[in-house]
């Protein structure tokens, strides 16, 4: 009996040496996903990997409009909620639990301040009048609300250079109120070449700028000078030179007994000149109006012309079509006859009275 003990165990030992036993159980714990549980800002990103193996993973979202997953686990943030991001390597699933926020969401005892994407990017000029120096690209804009301090970034890169001889990139950003009205303007300068990339930061205390809780402000980048169309410098052709002012402006309508009638924003002005004669063109929307936001009613943008010594060599109303609260037109225009082509004009535009 002892002999065949003896020979069943050596032939179990020599199986044991021949056929190798798999640690299936320590191979699977050795994978793992870099987070289980993630809190995000809405339109924030993290990225999700999984360490331990070669093999192929597979990543998946429980709810797309939460959150959603590239092929490469790149997680966005969309919305308020909560989202199970997996990740699957062969027949074994890895999650983490993703919670997104919103910190500006609008309330009574926070800050509502809209951004431009962080994901598109914006192109602004600077120039004076109708003469265009620079063109500078926007994008990667981050911004932080904590307290009442504003930290907010983005990446300026000087693309185009227009006048040869500028040697400066140029640009502007404002916090506006809701009717349009820059509370604080902010200037960069510095002296670069175009190609030339720069990460800008600032931090703005929102107590002492005097943003209200509850109430609608928006971060913009604000171009200067003439806004080219079609990457041309279309006023630099025209056969009248006329220096236009800055825009967006929120100009507003008055009766005759200076009784508010209605606002609006000039977001754009052009013109088009053709011998002595110069045609104005406005885009105009409407922001306020007192019979309600449901009835229609014209806006009326005064302007005045000035020649180089400061002279009024004109004036005169442009006036839209019947806009209600929202509506926006483009081509608002008016007409100016017997101009000096040797002159260099300055137009400004104003509110109407007596309407």
């Amino acid at each position: 009996m002892k002999k065949i003990t003896k020979l069943l165990l050596a032939i179990v030992l020599v199986i044991t040496m021949i056929i190798p036993v798999r640690n299936i159980g320590t191979q699977a714990a050795s994978v793992k996903l870099s987070k289980t549980k993630a809190t995000m800002e809405v339109d924030s990103i993290l990225t999700l990997k999984v360490s331990g193996t070669s093999s192929k993973v597979t990543w998946s979202t429980s709810d797309k409009k939460v959150a959603t997953v590239t092929k490469k686990g790149k997680v966005t943030a969309k919305k308020e909620g909560k989202a199970t991001i997996t990740a699957k390597v062969g027949s074994s699933k890895y999650e983490c639990i993703v919670t997104v926020v919103d910190s500006n969401k609008k309330s009574g005892n926070s800050y509502n301040i809209t951004f431009p994407q962080a994901d598109k990017e914006t192109i602004i000029t600077y120039g004076s009048g109708s003469t265009l120096y620079c063109e500078t690209k926007i994008s990667k804009i981050s911004y932080e609300i904590k307290d009442s301090s504003l930290n907010f970034s983005f990446v300026a890169e000087r693309t185009n250079n227009y006048d040869y001889e500028w040697e400066w990139m140029e640009f502007y950003y404002a916090i506006q109120d809701s009717d349009g009205v820059n509370l604080k303007e902010y200037e960069y300068l510095e002296e670069t070449t175009p190609g030339t990339k720069k990460k800008i930061s600032e931090t703005i205390n929102l107590t002492k700028l005097g943003l209200e809780k509850g109430e609608e402000y928006s971060v913009v980048f604000i171009d200067k000078g003439y806004i080219p169309k079609n990457n041309t410098d279309k006023n630099k052709k025209q056969s009248i030179e006329i220096s236009l002012p800055d825009v967006p402006q929120t100009l507003h309508n008055y009766n005759s007994n200076e009784k508010l009638l209605c606002s609006f924003k000039v977001t754009d002005i052009s013109y088009e000149s053709s011998g002595t004669s110069v045609t104005l063109y406005f885009t105009v929307e409407k922001t306020y109006d007192t019979n309600g936001d449901g009835q229609g009613r014209q806006c009326y943008i005064g302007w005045t012309l000035y020649d180089s010594e400061g002279y009024i060599i004109d004036s005169g109303d442009a006036y839209s079509d019947s806009l209600k609260v929202g509506d926006k037109q483009k081509k608002v225009d008016d007409d100016i006859y017997g101009l000096d082509k040797n002159e260099k004009y300055r137009l400004e535009i104003v509110s109407v009275n007596g309407i």
